[in-house]
């Protein structure tokens, strides 16, 4: 079947998986035509939301994509926020006062860089030095 993938674009889907006969086994998923495949859901999945499912093969191995709706007020409670401050003076101003310094990175690679090439300036071309 992967020799047969790598001419069909290497996926395919099921655009009306609104049917909940997918999920009856616990820790797998049904494809049509495919059987049972085992899941490793990343985060607990409600059957009823699932609208579409996307099968791909990548790297060696099959991944399958569910497409849901969810409420986005109770997706976004659910999370901690804090916000930081990106400045010109300081890399950083998190919420608490805490400022994380600019590295000045380039700045210091620069200052490397010019003695290098005065360095280099010097030497003759062809030489062993």
């Amino acid at each position: 079947m992967q020799d047969c993938l790598k001419r069909l674009d290497n996926s395919f889907s099921y655009p009306q998986a609104d049917k909940q006969d997918q999920f009856k086994k616990s820790g797998y998923i049904y494809l049509p035509k495919i059987g049972y495949v085992k899941l490793n859901a990343h985060f607990r999945v409600d059957p009823s939301l699932v609208s579409r499912i996307n099968v791909k093969f990548h790297g060696g191995k099959w991944y399958v994509n569910l497409t849901s709706e969810i409420d986005e007020a109770q997706y976004f409670e659910s999370l901690s926020q804090i916000g930081i401050d990106v400045g010109l003076l300081s890399f950083a101003a998190l919420p608490d006062g805490t400022r994380i310094e600019n590295p000045r990175n380039y700045r210091k690679s620069e200052q490397r860089l010019a003695k290098l090439q005065m360095r280099l300036s010097r030497k003759k071309k062809g030489s062993k030095n």
